[in-house]
Protein backbone atom coordinates (compact mmCIF):
# COMPACT_ATOMS: atom_id res chain seq x y z
CA UNK A 1 0.00 0.00 0.00
CA UNK A 2 1.66 3.52 -1.28
CA UNK A 3 0.26 6.62 0.67
CA UNK A 4 1.59 10.17 -0.01
CA UNK A 5 0.69 13.70 1.60
CA UNK A 6 -1.52 14.83 -1.35
CA UNK A 7 -3.93 12.02 -1.15
CA UNK A 8 -4.03 11.71 2.16
CA UNK A 9 -4.83 15.28 2.81
CA UNK A 10 -8.64 15.28 3.49
CA UNK A 11 -8.42 12.48 6.42
CA UNK A 12 -7.49 15.46 8.45
CA UNK A 13 -10.96 16.63 8.04
CA UNK A 14 -12.78 14.18 9.72
CA UNK A 15 -10.00 13.51 12.47
CA UNK A 16 -11.97 15.72 14.99
CA UNK A 17 -13.52 13.22 17.64
CA UNK A 18 -11.96 12.17 20.23
CA UNK A 19 -12.39 12.70 24.15
CA UNK A 20 -11.10 12.22 27.62
CA UNK A 21 -7.91 13.62 26.22
CA UNK A 22 -4.04 12.52 28.38
CA UNK A 23 -0.33 12.99 28.60
CA UNK A 24 2.49 10.75 29.58
CA UNK A 25 5.00 12.97 28.46
CA UNK A 26 6.28 12.94 24.75
CA UNK A 27 9.28 11.84 23.79
CA UNK A 28 12.37 13.73 23.07
CA UNK A 29 13.63 12.84 19.55
CA UNK A 30 14.61 9.92 18.94
CA UNK A 31 17.74 9.80 15.89
CA UNK A 32 17.92 6.98 14.06
CA UNK A 33 21.01 6.40 11.51
CA UNK A 34 21.65 2.57 11.29
CA UNK A 35 19.78 -0.59 11.71
CA UNK A 36 20.70 -0.73 15.70
CA UNK A 37 18.93 2.05 16.81
CA UNK A 38 16.02 -0.06 17.37
CA UNK A 39 13.97 1.06 20.33
CA UNK A 40 10.44 0.49 22.23
CA UNK A 41 7.86 3.01 23.26
CA UNK A 42 5.43 3.00 26.41
CA UNK A 43 1.91 4.07 27.03
CA UNK A 44 0.38 4.32 30.02
CA UNK A 45 -2.53 6.54 31.50
CA UNK A 46 -3.69 5.74 35.12
CA UNK A 47 -7.35 6.31 36.32
CA UNK A 48 -8.25 6.45 32.54
CA UNK A 49 -11.49 8.72 32.43
CA UNK A 50 -12.14 8.16 36.29
CA UNK A 51 -12.72 4.99 36.08
CA UNK A 52 -9.64 3.32 37.74
CA UNK A 53 -8.55 1.48 35.02
CA UNK A 54 -4.44 2.09 33.52
CA UNK A 55 -4.82 1.68 29.86
CA UNK A 56 -1.40 0.34 28.54
CA UNK A 57 -0.12 0.07 24.99
CA UNK A 58 3.27 -0.87 23.68
CA UNK A 59 5.39 -1.01 19.79
CA UNK A 60 8.66 -2.16 19.31
CA UNK A 61 10.32 -0.55 16.15
CA UNK A 62 13.14 -2.81 14.39
CA UNK A 63 15.15 -0.65 11.97
CA UNK A 64 15.12 -2.69 8.91
CA UNK A 65 16.64 0.21 6.29
CA UNK A 66 17.96 3.66 6.40
CA UNK A 67 19.42 6.24 4.00
CA UNK A 68 18.86 10.14 3.47
CA UNK A 69 16.07 9.26 1.43
CA UNK A 70 14.27 6.50 2.97
CA UNK A 71 13.72 5.02 6.81
CA UNK A 72 12.20 1.45 6.93
CA UNK A 73 10.74 -0.06 9.98
CA UNK A 74 8.73 -3.15 11.68
CA UNK A 75 6.78 -2.18 13.86
CA UNK A 76 4.72 -4.58 16.52
CA UNK A 77 2.16 -3.18 18.62
CA UNK A 78 1.20 -5.28 22.13
CA UNK A 79 -2.10 -3.81 23.31
CA UNK A 80 -1.38 -5.23 27.12
CA UNK A 81 -3.94 -6.17 29.42
CA UNK A 82 -5.59 -3.13 31.00
CA UNK A 83 -4.57 -2.53 34.79
CA UNK A 84 -7.79 -3.00 37.01
CA UNK A 85 -10.06 -3.92 34.10
CA UNK A 86 -13.33 -5.78 35.10
CA UNK A 87 -14.01 -8.90 33.11
CA UNK A 88 -15.74 -8.19 30.02
CA UNK A 89 -14.17 -5.11 29.45
CA UNK A 90 -13.15 -4.12 25.85
CA UNK A 91 -10.25 -1.56 24.72
CA UNK A 92 -8.91 -1.61 21.78
CA UNK A 93 -6.26 0.21 20.14
CA UNK A 94 -7.54 2.07 17.19
CA UNK A 95 -4.23 3.74 16.00
CA UNK A 96 -0.69 5.03 16.46
CA UNK A 97 1.43 7.42 15.05
CA UNK A 98 4.47 9.93 15.43
CA UNK A 99 6.20 12.61 13.66
CA UNK A 100 9.28 12.41 11.34
CA UNK A 101 12.17 14.76 10.33
CA UNK A 102 12.93 14.77 7.52
CA UNK A 103 9.27 15.61 6.66
CA UNK A 104 8.32 12.53 5.14
CA UNK A 105 6.23 13.01 1.71
CA UNK A 106 5.19 9.49 0.82
CA UNK A 107 5.57 6.03 2.30
CA UNK A 108 4.55 2.35 1.42
CA UNK A 109 3.22 0.26 4.44
CA UNK A 110 3.34 -3.53 4.42
CA UNK A 111 -0.26 -4.26 6.49
CA UNK A 112 -0.65 -6.41 9.45
CA UNK A 113 -3.76 -7.97 10.63
CA UNK A 114 -5.60 -5.01 11.95
CA UNK A 115 -2.90 -2.00 11.09
CA UNK A 116 -3.86 -2.07 7.74
CA UNK A 117 -3.98 1.44 6.26
CA UNK A 118 -2.16 4.62 6.10
CA UNK A 119 -2.02 8.43 6.04
CA UNK A 120 -0.39 11.56 6.69
CA UNK A 121 -2.74 12.28 8.99
CA UNK A 122 -2.57 13.12 13.21
CA UNK A 123 -4.90 11.47 15.63
CA UNK A 124 -7.86 13.32 17.14
CA UNK A 125 -6.48 15.62 19.53
CA UNK A 126 -2.68 14.65 18.89
CA UNK A 127 -1.76 17.29 16.37
CA UNK A 128 2.13 17.02 16.01
CA UNK A 129 1.37 13.35 14.74
CA UNK A 130 2.25 13.42 11.52
CA UNK A 131 2.37 9.76 9.76
CA UNK A 132 -0.96 7.54 11.54
CA UNK A 133 -1.24 3.76 10.54
CA UNK A 134 -4.82 3.02 11.64
CA UNK A 135 -7.54 -0.32 11.74
CA UNK A 136 -11.26 0.28 11.23
CA UNK A 137 -12.25 3.28 9.54
CA UNK A 138 -9.72 5.94 9.67
CA UNK A 139 -7.45 7.79 12.25
CA UNK A 140 -10.13 8.53 14.21
CA UNK A 141 -11.51 4.66 14.95
CA UNK A 142 -14.06 2.47 14.22
CA UNK A 143 -16.03 -0.38 15.29
CA UNK A 144 -14.48 -2.35 18.32
CA UNK A 145 -14.54 -5.44 16.56
CA UNK A 146 -12.01 -4.14 13.69
CA UNK A 147 -9.30 -2.77 16.69
CA UNK A 148 -6.26 -4.70 18.29
CA UNK A 149 -8.61 -5.78 21.16
CA UNK A 150 -6.69 -6.21 24.87
CA UNK A 151 -4.00 -8.56 25.42
CA UNK A 152 -3.30 -9.00 21.44
CA UNK A 153 -0.64 -7.73 19.53
CA UNK A 154 -0.14 -6.95 15.49
CA UNK A 155 3.20 -5.92 13.08
CA UNK A 156 3.43 -4.17 10.05
CA UNK A 157 5.94 -2.93 8.47
CA UNK A 158 6.49 0.58 7.03
CA UNK A 159 9.04 2.55 4.42
CA UNK A 160 9.06 6.50 4.40
CA UNK A 161 10.39 8.76 2.13
CA UNK A 162 11.76 12.14 2.06
CA UNK A 163 13.37 14.32 -0.29
CA UNK A 164 17.40 14.12 0.66
CA UNK A 165 19.08 16.83 3.05
CA UNK A 166 22.43 15.03 2.71
CA UNK A 167 22.23 13.06 6.15
CA UNK A 168 21.04 9.51 7.02
CA UNK A 169 19.73 10.92 10.22
CA UNK A 170 16.10 11.04 10.79
CA UNK A 171 14.50 11.86 14.21
CA UNK A 172 11.03 10.51 15.39
CA UNK A 173 9.23 12.09 17.80
CA UNK A 174 5.66 12.61 19.17
CA UNK A 175 4.74 8.94 19.47
CA UNK A 176 0.82 9.12 20.38
CA UNK A 177 -1.96 6.25 20.38
CA UNK A 178 -5.54 6.18 20.20
CA UNK A 179 -7.66 3.83 22.82
CA UNK A 180 -10.96 3.15 22.32
CA UNK A 181 -12.93 1.60 25.56
CA UNK A 182 -15.77 0.78 27.02
CA UNK A 183 -15.02 3.95 29.37
CA UNK A 184 -14.44 6.55 26.24
CA UNK A 185 -11.94 7.50 23.92
CA UNK A 186 -8.29 8.12 24.98
CA UNK A 187 -5.54 9.73 22.86
CA UNK A 188 -2.41 10.52 24.59
CA UNK A 189 1.11 10.96 23.92
CA UNK A 190 4.37 7.84 25.04
CA UNK A 191 7.27 7.73 26.29
CA UNK A 192 10.46 5.53 25.30
CA UNK A 193 11.44 2.77 26.80
CA UNK A 194 13.66 3.51 30.08
CA UNK A 195 13.27 7.55 30.34
CA UNK A 196 9.22 7.09 31.37
CA UNK A 197 8.98 8.77 34.50
CA UNK A 198 5.48 10.41 34.76
CA UNK A 199 3.92 7.33 35.04
CA UNK A 200 4.75 3.83 36.43
CA UNK A 201 5.37 0.53 34.13
CA UNK A 202 3.02 -2.15 34.01
CA UNK A 203 5.16 -4.55 36.44
CA UNK A 204 5.65 -1.52 38.98
CA UNK A 205 1.42 -0.94 38.88
CA UNK A 206 1.52 -4.81 39.17
CA UNK A 207 3.71 -4.54 42.43
CA UNK A 208 1.97 -1.91 43.41
CA UNK A 209 -1.42 -3.44 43.81
CA UNK A 210 0.27 -6.67 45.17
CA UNK A 211 1.95 -4.32 47.95
CA UNK A 212 -1.78 -2.48 48.73
CA UNK A 213 -3.18 -5.79 48.94
CA UNK A 214 -1.15 -7.24 51.61
CA UNK A 215 -1.58 -3.85 53.19
CA UNK A 216 -5.26 -4.24 53.56
CA UNK A 217 -4.85 -7.77 54.21
CA UNK A 218 -2.45 -7.21 57.17
CA UNK A 219 -4.82 -3.88 58.35
CA UNK A 220 -7.98 -6.39 58.55
CA UNK A 221 -5.98 -9.23 60.85
CA UNK A 222 -5.12 -6.79 63.09
CA UNK A 223 -8.35 -5.18 63.69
Amino acid sequence: MVFSRSRWWFLRAVATLGIGIGMAGQVSAIQINSVNDDFTIDWALPNAGGSGVTVLGQAAFDVTGVSDTSISMKVTVNNLPDYGAPAGYKGGISSIGWATDPNATSGTLTPGAVFNSGAFSSIPSLSLVEVCIYAANNCSGGSQNDLLAEGQSDTFSITLNAPSDGSSNWNLTSFGMKFQTDNGSFEFYGCQRGSCSSVPEPGTLLLLGAGLLGCAVARRRKI
